[in-house]
């Protein structure tokens, strides 16, 4: 039996229209179609930060991409991200302060590091960690994972 466009076989007998092609609509202005999550990406590495911005993108995310942590503390407020994800080493401020400053604002972070997820004090930190290296679907996962428990939301300007 030939399938229609759209639809999906999954069992016998059975031809579901594929959901994932549907219109999001809905009545929360995070499921209208055009919304886009913003995530700030913060790296000192021009290339690693370059390429964590390229592939958010292609996934339809909204990336500002700044060089170091004093960048970050300076953009939470002008770009409003819905989450941030940074590297341990991020220049002259602390990756735990970008971190922190982020939180206060109910923003929820995620450290992308080769280091192990611990802060300087030497405890565990709460902040979900993707170690590298890993693939950047990975990170893609873990920022679904947190967009679950804190779903984005739209904040409009004072």
């Amino acid at each position: 039996m030939p399938e229609l466009p759209g639809t999906t076989a999954d069992s016998p007998g059975r031809h579901l229209a594929d959901r994932r092609a549907a219109p999001r609509g809905g009545r929360r202005p995070e499921d209208r179609d055009g919304f886009f999550p913003r995530v700030m990406v913060v790296d000192v590495d021009e290339a690693s930060r370059r390429m964590q911005a390229e592939y958010l993108r292609l996934r339809k995310f909204e990336v500002l991409a700044v060089a170091d942590g004093t960048d970050a503390l300076l953009s939470l407020d002008s770009f409003r991200p819905h989450a941030v994800i940074t590297d341990l080493v991020v220049g002259s401020v602390d990756a735990y302060a970008v971190v922190a400053s982020a939180a206060s604002r109910g923003i929820p972070s995620l450290i992308f590091a080769g280091a192990a997820p611990f802060d300087a004090r030497g405890t565990e930190t709460s902040v979900p960690v993707v170690q590298r290296p890993a693939p950047l679907a990975d990170v893609i996962e873990r920022l679904r994972d947190i967009f679950r428990i804190h779903p984005p939301h739209i904040v409009h300007a004072a």
